[in-house]
């Protein structure tokens, strides 16, 4: 991330893994999970989690070079 452009189908990918760690069940049975994925990337000072989404962290890794 710190060095290429990843397509936003991979920073989509790595956001699905993210959702099913953090809302992971013991089966893999479908589930709702109990807060929005807006909420859960918010910053802690608002009331989120402070997860970061993967589309915003390569672009401020790539900025960091320039």
């Amino acid at each position: 991330m710190q060095t290429l452009w990843l397509p936003q189908a991979v920073c989509t990918r790595i956001d699905q893994a993210c959702r099913r760690m953090l809302w992971a069940t013991s089966d893999n049975t479908r589930f709702w999970s109990p807060v929005s994925w807006d909420v859960v990337t918010q910053p802690t000072e608002f009331g989120g989690l402070g997860v970061r989404e993967a589309r915003r962290v390569n672009v401020s890794l790539l900025g960091k070079l320039v």
